[in-house]
């Protein structure tokens, strides 16, 4: 029986070939599938880092060739009238101006940070070296969108922290090594050792900036996961320009 059995299964090697290359095709396109769903399932359970329920965004643009007279300091004005009104309603709890934090419009503009010590070492850029998902705001923007820290501090003690000058960065953070590779084993920091580092932020032509805090990872969208960023209020003189929202 064995000896015929062998006898067979030598006769028939090439469609016996075929049937083995056939379950391996197979099996490859439904660990694939099953690997696929599977990440996307993650992606899409995974917080988002802030509720913005009950949130509302109000757009704003200036064309400064359409209006005479208009200078950043007339439209400074502007803005901080309609946030003066805002803030005196009773039924708004909080209402913060944002550039580059509004939730689901986020897009490849920040700045990363370079650690003073060592200009070639930053935060806040993926290895390609372009700002992913940097997030800016002035006011209360914690505690409008709810973000919250990873060690459990309150959108309000975090909103006091950006209020003093630090800089807040997610909890999924890493350090870059802007010369390309990677970063020295001796060198390395992550998010659980870098609060009360001094940075320097590229954006405001190399200001110090101490980082004072770490919050939850922040989602781009629903279908990314959740990218390294870096918070800091953007002075008056930065910030106010042709566009901007109001997060209430």
């Amino acid at each position: 029986m064995k000896r015929k059995l062998s006898r067979q299964i030598c006769a028939e090697w090439r469609s016996n070939i075929w049937l083995f290359v056939e379950l391996l095709v197979v099996s490859l396109v439904l660990w694939w599938i099953n690997d696929y769903f599977y990440a996307v399932r993650q992606i899409r359970v995974e917080p988002y880092g802030f509720d913005t329920r009950g949130v509302y965004k109000l757009s704003y643009a200036f064309d400064y060739s359409k209006q005479d007279g208009l200078t950043d300091s007339v439209a400074q004005a502007q803005v901080d009238a309609v946030m003066a009104r805002l803030r005196a309603e009773p039924a708004i709890s909080s209402a913060a101006l944002s550039c580059g934090i509004t939730p689901h419009n986020y897009n490849f503009q920040g700045s990363p940070l370079f650690l003073a010590s060592d200009s070639g070492l930053c935060v806040g850029i993926p290895g390609h070296g372009l700002p992913r998902c940097g997030i800016d705001g002035r006011g209360d923007i914690c505690q409008t969108l709810g973000i919250t820290g990873a060690n459990g501090e309150t959108p309000a003690e975090l909103d006091r922290i950006l209020a003093g000058g630090k800089a807040l960065i997610t909890s999924n953070v890493r350090l870059y090594n802007t010369g390309g590779g990677d970063v020295p084993p001796e060198k390395a920091v992550d998010a659980s050792n870098v609060v009360g580092k001094v940075f320097n932020v590229n954006a405001f032509g190399g200001a110090p900036v101490m980082v004072g805090g770490v919050i939850l990872p922040q989602k781009r969208a629903t279908y990314e996961s959740a990218a390294d960023m870096v918070c800091i209020l953007l002075p008056q003189s930065f910030y106010f320009g042709l566009w901007g929202d109001i997060l209430v």
